[in-house]
C-alpha cells in the first residue's frame, strides 16, 4: 500500500498528471475527428463502388463505436481534468487520478497503436485518391 499524498507532495505530481491527461484528451480529440473523415470517404466509397457496401457498413459501425468509446473517455479525463485544475489539493482526487495514471498511459499507447494500424489499412485500400488522406494523429 503506497503512502497517503502529502500537501506539499501535490503540486509535484499534479502538473505531470495535467500534462498526460491533457496530451491523452487531444490524442482523443484527433482520433474522433480522423474518424469523421474516415466515415465521409467510407460513405462515398459505398456510392461510387456498390459491391463494397457491405464491408463500407461494417467499417463505418466499427468506427461509430470507436466514436462513442473516445467520446465517453474524453469527457471522463476531461472532467477529472477540470476537477483537478480547480482544486490541485485534493489529495483524495490527486490519489486516484495517480493509481489510474499506469492503466491509462498502457490503454491510450494500446489505443495508439490500434489507430495507427487501422491508418495503414486505411491507406492501402485501393479506391482513395491523396485527397482522401486523414488527418494525422499523434500521440
Amino acid at each position: 500500500m503506497e503512502p497517503a499524498l502529502h500537501a506539499s507532495d501535490q503540486p509535484q505530481q499534479v502538473m505531470p498528471l495535467l500534462a498526460d491527461y491533457d496530451r491523452w484528451l487531444a490524442f482523443l480529440t484527433a482520433c474522433r475527428l480522423a474518424t469523421r473523415h474516415y466515415d465521409q470517404q467510407l460513405k462515398r466509397i459505398k456510392r461510387t463502388n456498390p459491391q463494397l457496401e457491405t464491408l463500407s457498413n461494417y467499417l463505418r459501425d466499427c468506427m461509430r463505436h470507436r466514436t462513442v468509446f473516445f467520446g465517453k473517455l474524453a469527457t471522463l479525463l476531461a472532467t477529472r481534468t477540470d476537477q483537478l485544475r480547480t482544486d490541485p489539493t485534493n489529495a483524495d482526487l490527486v490519489q486516484r487520478l495517480t493509481h489510474a495514471h499506469p492503466v491509462l498511459q498502457l490503454m491510450i499507447g494500446q489505443l495508439t497503436t490500434a489507430f495507427a494500424e487501422i491508418e495503414d489499412a486505411y491507406q492501402s485500400f485501393p479506391f482513395l485518391t491523396t485527397r482522401d488522406t486523414p488527418p494525422v494523429i499523434q500521440n
